[in-house]
């Protein structure tokens, strides 16, 4: 020891949760949720109607929660990992999309490796 005190590790490393989210960002994701969710919600409703328009809402909602939480991403995932046919079309049509769908189809390619973000890493024994 060199005598200096140690300075606190970051928050969340040593297996401590993360600070809550807090301010805008927080509350934005909160939003974003909700929205999500009705727009599913409504979708279903909707869907058995001729216009395909609940349809187009549920896949926005999904798209939406797919951002913001990791159990739609992972339950996405299982789905695409059952159809596979369906997901080799999602791959497909992905360079003809815009980016917020792009990313919702890379986020829940059941292929794909997690992000860093997304991995957790074995707790050390000290």
């Amino acid at each position: 020891m060199s005598g200096q005190p140690a300075s606190p590790p970051p928050s969340g490393s040593d297996g401590d949760p993360p600070p809550p989210p807090g301010g805008r960002r927080g509350v934005m994701r909160w939003v974003r949720l909700a929205i999500g969710w009705v727009l599913l919600i409504a979708g279903t409703v909707i869907a058995p109607t001729p216009i395909p328009i609940g349809l187009i809402m549920m896949a926005v909602g999904l798209g939406l929660l797919a951002t913001e939480s990791r159990w739609v991403r992972k339950r996405l995932q299982g789905v695409r990992l059952r159809f596979p046919g369906f997901c080799r079309r999602l791959n497909d049509v992905k360079p003809k999309v815009p980016g917020f769908v792009r990313r919702v189809i890379e986020d829940t390619d059941p292929r794909r490796r997690p992000a860093r973000a997304e991995v957790r890493e074995p707790q050390r024994a000290e």
